[in-house]
């Protein structure tokens, strides 16, 4: 789904989140559209596939661990989401927008991934020691890292930029 045509029907999907995070059924059900894609080619189940999916990750069900092998969901928004050792083994990928998802561990081979989008957010280098609190800016633009190393950095979210680094700082 593009990012345009997600936009036009945003209320909808906000309400099928709803429906997903007030009811374990709605949720089961969902997952089954997505597993009905391996078997099933056509075109109305193959939206309602890629719908499922989108609607699922917009809800921040996790995929974790799970078995999406040969699935078909082209032009799914994956967004933001999260497929930790997830199985997409054969699976038709093409089109997805799988921006700043976490596929750490997951299984792609043979999966087709034309034209997915993939993009990560920029790593945020310059502490020398653990960070251990992250905060944004209330506009978004703008986050602070707080480090054992005893700096406090300020840092441009688009881009990962260092803006200003504070020294002296204290865990208390």
């Amino acid at each position: 789904m593009s990012v345009g045509l997600m936009n036009e029907h945003l209320e909808e999907i906000r309400e099928h989140v709803d429906l997903v995070l007030q009811h374990a059924a709605y949720k089961e059900k969902l997952f089954d559209l997505v597993r009905a894609s391996r078997t099933r080619t056509d075109t109305k189940t193959l939206t309602a596939a890629a719908n499922a999916a989108t609607i699922l990750v917009a809800a921040r069900e996790p995929f974790s661990g799970l078995d999406m092998r040969s699935i078909k969901i082209p032009g799914a928004s994956l967004r933001n989401g999260i497929f930790h050792r997830t199985d997409f083994t054969g699976a038709d990928l093409s089109g997805v927008d799988g921006s700043h998802g976490l596929f750490s561990e997951a299984r792609l081979e043979d999966a087709n991934m034309e034209e997915m989008t993939i993009r990560e957010y920029p790593a945020l280098q310059g502490h020398a020691g653990e960070v251990h609190s992250v905060v944004y800016s209330p506009d978004g633009k703008q986050l602070a890292s707080a480090s054992f190393d005893g700096t406090v950095r300020v840092w441009e979210a688009c881009s990962g930029a260092c803006l200003q680094t504070l020294h002296g700082h204290t865990r208390r």
